[in-house]
């Protein structure tokens, strides 16, 4: 790897990180302003019951998949292809899972419709971090950041259209909102990292 491929992936991985945290920030004000304190509780602690699904869906295997695709670049289509299917195979089983338990869970009363929404972003962050994953494995760090970067930037876009427009957000919009968001920079993503396969 040359010198400037490690300057180039440390730089806009800084870079890529500051932006998040700037639009993570402003997109913060904008959902307590909407929701309150309460309704920014009930908007993390459903989306942070997502990002523990899917923490499950993953249990290694892309470090794995970067790690051996990396020693064999050619074997690399076929290996991200056998991860890729186990963990969309255990995110729909976990979406599956995850609705059913739902309506029997005192915590999520009142929110069911929301969750249930924003379960579907499940199997799409899969797409999306396996993207990213494929592109670490060629060493385009500053490609993977931004399917990270437009899922922000896309995030926030709605928010603000929004409130410019003055009309008022549910829970449930918002969660699909984060859904689409996470759809579009998948795609961006599946773009992005697919030549390289």
């Amino acid at each position: 790897m040359s010198k400037s491929r490690v300057v180039v992936n440390t730089i806009s991985q800084i870079a890529s990180r500051v932006l998040v945290i700037l639009v993570s920030l402003i997109t913060t004000s904008f959902l307590t302003r909407f929701f309150g304190a309460k309704g920014y509780g009930d908007y993390v602690f459903i989306s942070s019951s997502i990002l523990v699904l899917l923490a499950l869906t993953d249990l290694g295997t892309t470090t794995i998949a970067v790690r051996e695709s990396s020693v064999e670049k050619e074997k690399a289509a076929k290996i991200f292809g056998n991860v890729l299917g186990l963990r969309l195979l255990l995110s729909l089983t976990l979406l599956v899972f995850f609705n059913l338990l739902v309506p029997f869970l005192p915590q999520f009363v009142g929110l069911r419709q929301a969750a249930f929404v924003a379960s579907f972003v499940l199997p799409i962050l899969v797409l999306r971090t396996m993207s990213q994953a494929v592109l670490q494995t060629f060493l385009r760090l500053d490609i993977a950041s931004l399917s990270e970067i437009l899922a922000s930037l896309l995030f926030l876009g709605f928010l603000i259209l929004f409130f410019l427009v003055g009309k008022t957000i549910s829970l449930t919009t918002l969660m699909l909102f984060w859904s689409i968001s996470a759809l579009l920079s998948g795609i961006a993503g599946l773009f992005l990292s697919v030549k390289y396969l």
